[in-house]
């Protein structure tokens, strides 16, 4: 297959490839540092992947919650 780009065809511009890094941060951070450089130089180092953005959800949790506590990627501002 041969993909042939549009110039006619224009968008915003891209400002930069990233990735979500969803339960990855929280598996290998407590690899020793050796490890995490390597992976960190793979994904986001010139000879890599060359990724600049990283998304991580800080209020993410696996663990069930109760009905009361708070849960921050969920909470909204409320009128008075």
């Amino acid at each position: 297959m041969t993909i042939t780009p549009n110039p006619a065809y224009a968008s915003e511009p891209f400002e930069g490839w990233g990735t979500s890094l969803v339960w990855f941060a929280n598996a290998t951070g407590g690899y020793p540092e050796a490890v995490r450089q390597d992976l960190l130089d793979k994904v986001f180092g010139e000879k890599g992947l060359n990724l600049n953005i990283a998304r991580y959800n800080i209020g993410g949790c696996s663990r069930r919650r109760e009905p009361s506590a708070p849960q921050p990627s969920r909470q909204r501002e409320r009128s008075p």
